[in-house]
């Protein structure tokens, strides 16, 4: 499932979007900019518990990626199974 105005993404962006993440997803444009005078876009991807932040060119080529789970643990839930002494 995808969720977005796609008139203002360039294309290759959304075909990107559209083959990495082949499941249901969701995608939204949290910002665009302008970085040495050209456009920068900054997508993010939700799919399978987490948030996928994507910097796209003007020309739909990606830039960078980042991956941060959608529900982080929180202090209050303990520590998290990798440090639960033996």
């Amino acid at each position: 499932m995808m969720t977005m105005d796609k008139e203002k993404l360039p294309y290759a962006t959304i075909e990107y979007i559209a083959k990495r993440f082949r499941k249901e997803f969701l995608f939204e444009l949290k910002e665009r900019k302008k970085e040495k005078g050209h456009w920068v876009y900054v997508v993010e991807v939700t799919q399978d518990d987490f948030v996928h932040t994507l910097h796209f060119d003007e020309k739909g080529v990606l830039l960078k990626e980042e991956a941060d789970p959608a529900f982080p643990a929180d202090a209050h839930d303990g520590p998290a199974p990798e440090v639960v002494p033996d």
